[in-house]
């Protein structure tokens, strides 16, 4: 396969092309992206490397489609976080595209060290593409300071599905630069595979942020947290898989104090029918943080239903979080409208069930047929 080696300036995008044609095989390179609309473009079949990241803005009605095998790869030199960035744009598909970070190493973190970037996207598909080798996120979808609506939520209706990623760190919605900007309100993460990630998928913001679901996903011997959310409100996480992961299925919790300049309240947390199993830790709610900004002290519908854990083994775990379900107070805080029920926990002792503050509904979570419920 022939290499085309790009070397990328933040300020002269001209001085390389990426060889892009149009449905009508007119040529465009890369750099005439900006701003265009209403265009399907495709990369041929290649290894393409970067030495400095792209950066596209203002596009809206844009495809950008791998035809064949097609290679995006940061050169050993590179200079600066993203490989692609995309910003304030509408209505855009990225696809068929394999995209290869510089962090080999398996177990380090080398934050900054990143793949693609999407902020202030609106109707954003990320679909059927692979991701390797990023030292922390492989994708960050979230909300940008330069959008002209000002909103804090300004990217709305994400869709990342059918992807793969491999020794990557995360895949979130954390927006890192500002604290008055949120992530991305109505995100679909789904039919994805999590291979081996150190961390694993986090739903973050700094405003009030809803509507996510991660479903059909795949998470395979990843060692952080598979799931995170934070200051996220009407999550569903449905019928997944976890497979052998050593970090938390998943860990719901308030951001920081010095993160926020604004009062939060979350609420709405569901994860049914999901099937885990090699589980060395459990699901892990934490209602606040001393000093947190709130206007109410309790937070609602939580429910995990009808799931299923084979083989958890939890005995690494210190006594305070030993337990399959983990809910805690710091402060004011307190849940309410809990279910924890319908749920088959294996050979798990009941006394490992959950750890609660406050009362909530417990029934019905099976040990099989030859023991009794907790």
């Amino acid at each position: 396969m022939n290499k085309l080696i790009l070397l990328f300036t933040f300020f002269l995008l001209n001085s390389c092309h990426v060889p892009l044609w149009t449905e009508s095989r007119e040529p465009l390179s890369l750099r005439e992206l900006t701003e265009q609309a209403n265009i399907v473009l495709y990369i041929p079949a290649g290894d393409y490397i970067f030495c400095q990241d792209v950066y596209l803005s203002n596009l809206s009605n844009v495809s950008i489609i791998g035809r064949g095998e097609v290679n995006f790869h940061k050169c050993d030199n590179f200079n600066g976080e993203y490989l692609l960035q995309i910003l304030n744009s509408n209505n855009v598909l990225i696809k068929n595209i394999n995209f290869f970070g510089n962090t080999l190493d398996t177990n380090k973190y080398q934050w900054g060290e990143q793949g693609l970037l999407c902020a202030g996207c609106s109707k954003l598909q990320i679909n059927g593409n692979q991701f390797y080798n990023f030292g922390d996120a492989a994708i960050r979808v979230t909300s940008s300071t330069g959008h002209l609506s000002g909103a804090s939520i300004n990217s709305t209706r994400v869709d990342i599905i059918n992807n793969y990623f491999e020794n990557v760190t995360q895949v979130t919605t954390t927006h890192p630069w500002t604290t008055r900007f949120g992530g991305v309100d109505k995100i679909h993460i789904a039919n994805n595979i999590f291979n081996k990630l150190k961390g694993g998928v986090k739903l973050a913001s700094r405003s009030y942020v809803e509507k996510a679901t991660i479903s059909g996903n795949i998470f395979y011997a990843n060692k952080g947290t598979a799931i995170e959310s934070v200051y996220y409100s009407k999550v569903q996480i449905k019928n997944n898989m976890f497979i052998n992961n050593d970090g938390f299925i998943l860990n719901v919790y308030p951001n920081k104090t010095e993160n926020v300049s604004t009062r939060i309240d979350w609420q709405g947390i569901s994860f049914i029918e999901n099937i885990i199993i090699g589980a060395k830790k459990g699901l892990l709610f934490q209602s606040d943080v001393v000093g947190e900004y709130s206007s109410s002290n309790i937070i609602t519908n939580i429910a995990i239903t009808n799931n299923y854990f084979f083989t958890t083994n939890l005995s690494a775990e210190p006594v305070k979080t030993r337990y399959l379900f983990n809910f805690f107070s710091m402060g004011p805080k307190y849940f309410d409208a809990v279910e924890v029920k319908d749920n088959f926990i294996g050979a798990l002792p009941c006394k490992y069930l959950i750890k609660h503050e406050v009362p909530m509904l417990i029934e019905n979570n099976s040990r099989g047929k030859l023991n009794r419920a907790c």
